[in-house]
């Protein structure tokens, strides 16, 4: 699935009709329903590893760039009051900006 690219198919969406944006969509998330279904053992298998590893004191490392970025490293900043997350035990790295 290549999500950084603009799809052909909606190219003229802004001329559509609302119920046809609507059901397009509606089809977009159940193409990314079935692309995170055909990865559940992919998964289910990099969470139990990341499991294991914090157990042993490991610590979460968000990535992302853009958007993703920004969220990864809001997600990052809740742990520690919500959870009492020890601050050492997270980081994020977020592309873009000064080196």
């Amino acid at each position: 699935m290549d999500t950084e690219r603009a799809s052909p198919r909606y190219s003229d969406i802004d001329a559509w009709a609302p119920v046809d944006i609507a059901e397009a969509m509606i089809e977009g998330q159940f193409t990314a329903v079935a692309a995170v279904r055909a990865a559940r053992f992919a998964i289910l298998e990099a969470a139990l590893a990341a499991a294991e590893r914090l157990r042993k004191a490991g610590r979460l490392v968000y990535v992302g760039a853009g958007t993703s970025g920004r969220l990864a490293v809001q997600d990052g900043a809740e742990l520690v009051p919500t959870f009492s997350w020890r601050q050492e035990r997270v980081a994020a790295v977020s592309g873009g900006g000064r080196g």
